[in-house]
């Protein structure tokens, strides 16, 4: 990342061709800034461009689920996706915040009972756990820090629940 003092720097020597370049012309008052307008501009472009390069870009905000932090070793299994584990995993391995609200989403649509019938406990768990997954990245997205780590102590309680 260039910082902005690097950038002058280069737009002296690119541009104007030498750090005097800037001092006064040798026949009158004039100085390179008024004789060259198009370097003027050119270097507040590139100036703003400079400052500006260090905003992140919402898309590519990391994500990690709370899953994949209690119980990594779980991720690493190759189940079918067409399979409720195999499926969740999925879901829980995303990288991103836009990946893993996409995967939940699929994995809610596609596992959650429209008549709230859930074949056993471990189905309850899973589509609970992604309801709250879902919930979390809606906080994290909208940088609502506080309400994103509530909802992760939440998802910490339902994993110590089911572990006793």
């Amino acid at each position: 990342m260039k910082t902005i003092r690097a950038c002058q720097k280069w737009l002296r020597i690119r541009w104007l061709g030498s750090t005097r370049a800037l001092q006064p012309a040798a026949h009158g008052t004039d100085s390179v800034l008024v004789r060259r307008p198009a370097v003027l501009v050119l270097a507040l472009m590139t100036l703003l461009a400079c400052t500006t390069v260090d905003e992140p870009i919402e898309e590519t905000l990391a994500y990690r689920s709370i899953w994949s932090e209690l119980y990594p070793k779980t991720l690493r299994r190759q189940l079918a996706q067409d399979t409720l584990q195999g499926a969740f995993y999925f879901a829980a391995a995303a990288e991103s915040q836009d990946a893993a609200e996409e995967r939940w989403a699929k994995f809610l649509s596609d596992w959650a009972p429209a008549d709230g019938e859930f074949e056993d406990a471990m189905h309850v768990y899973l589509v609970t756990w992604a309801e709250l997954e879902m919930q979390r990245i809606q906080y994290l997205k909208h940088r609502e820090q506080s309400e994103a780590d509530a909802v992760s102590n939440r998802l910490r309680g339902l994993a110590a629940e089911v572990e006793q």
